[in-house]
């Protein structure tokens, strides 16, 4: 501080100093180590604040790995139950239309037999057809 600033404010205040007095000079000391104090208590706070960020930083870094951990865990738990399901899903499924596939397989080969029988009588009707055509030209070309 300047010190004839100290003496202005202090002859304000209705104090009297001389400029050679000492206590103008205890106040530049006094004044020094207030910021010099001032200073270090920054420098602290900054190396606090820049500990808390890192800290915070590796705490929120452990969470997320814990996190993406549980969610694994319960993905693949969720996988395992579904798949159970499934497969009992399935297994009921099979049951109950094995029954039914061999009522459809069976009618199958019902119609696959009955189209042989039709197609079977459809050509012998078709040579007695043939054979009728035949005997009735045959009775034109003669008469």
């Amino acid at each position: 501080m300047d010190p004839a600033r100290l003496r202005e404010a202090l002859r304000k205040q209705g104090i009297h100093v001389h400029e050679s007095d000492p206590v103008l000079d205890v106040a530049a000391i006094c004044e020094l180590a207030l910021a010099d104090t001032v200073k270090a208590i920054d420098g602290l706070h900054k190396t606090a604040a820049e500990k808390i960020s890192a800290t915070t930083t590796q705490t929120i870094d452990a969470a997320k790995q814990s996190a993406a951990a549980f969610v694994t865990d319960a993905a693949n738990w969720s996988a395992e139950v579904l798949r159970g399901a499934a497969e009992e899903l399935s297994a009921k499924v099979l049951r109950e239309l094995r029954p039914e596939l061999a009522r459809a397989e069976a009618a199958a080969r019902l119609l696959v037999r009955m189209a042989w029988l039709t197609g079977s009588v459809g050509a012998v009707a078709l040579v007695a057809l043939a054979g009728l055509a035949g005997f009735v030209l045959a009775g034109l070309g003669h008469g």
